[in-house]
């Protein structure tokens, strides 16, 4: 695969050929026919009319190595959100620069969905859109591969967003217009405003996700409901400054 010999879409040799190949027992090209598999490199079906077929797109193995690194307690949520600041504020710097016409448009119809659609999981559905949007506008894969990554994992641990606040609207209502006030500066070009507010946002929303998952630790089912206070609302301080 690495010499370009194995394109996407092709068929695999079968176990026999590649374990003559090789030199090795079926039992272990079958292993390792199973790890490819987990990675999303190849897809196996079995039959004669099948076999093992090299995908067009790999599966994201980095978001199922990060989900189990975090299941393991070796990354923590707020380490997530570090890592997650530095790579959306390096997305926004470009985002911003480049402005092109059809990111702008599809960042625009985003926030306007959250604006007009309070849905519960559509909404957030939204929320985590305009983010992956904003990190796959910088035609980095490797970046998008990442956010994807980091998305899953925050979203598991988060599991019910809603349980951040028992005020749902007060919450949608911080949301909206904070992604509102960002795509605003990334339309101006404005890097270092768009900067600033995008760190303010994973800040105090990464703030939320660790006290929620280190009650949870605790052993209380739900942690204490939290409606910010409105001074609360101005700039977050920054997770990384704690």
């Amino acid at each position: 695969m690495s010499r370009g010999e194995l394109r996407p879409g092709d068929r695999l040799p079968s176990e026999r050929e590649l374990a003559r190949r090789f030199d090795v027992s079926r039992t272990s090209i079958r292993d390792a026919m199973r790890v490819l598999e987990a990675l999303g490199v190849v897809s196996v079906r079995r039959g004669a009319e099948h076999g093992t077929v090299l995908m067009p797109e790999p599966g994201n193995a980095f978001a199922t190595s990060l989900g189990l690194l975090v299941d393991l307690r070796h990354v923590t949520p707020a380490e997530l959100i570090q890592f997650r600041l530095m790579l959306e504020t390096s997305s926004v710097r470009i985002v911003s620069s480049q402005r092109n016409p059809e990111t702008l448009a599809e960042l625009d119809e985003i926030v306007s969905r959250m604006e007009s659609e309070r849905s519960g999981s559509e909404y957030h559905l939204m929320d985590a859109s305009f983010h992956i949007t904003l990190v796959k506008s910088t035609g980095n894969r490797l970046f998008d591969l990442v956010e994807a990554g980091i998305d899953d994992a925050l979203r598991a641990i988060i599991a019910d967003v809603s349980r951040l606040s028992f005020d749902q609207d007060r919450l949608e209502d911080r949301l909206t217009s904070e992604h509102r006030a960002i795509l605003e500066a990334i339309m101006e070009g404005d890097c270092e405003t768009a900067v600033s507010l995008l760190g303010d946002h994973i800040n105090y929303w990464g703030r939320r996700v660790v006290e929620l998952n280190d009650s949870s630790r605790a052993g209380d089912r739900y942690p204490a409901p939290h409606s910010p206070d409105p001074s609360d609302f101005g700039s977050a301080q920054g997770l990384l400054d704690t």
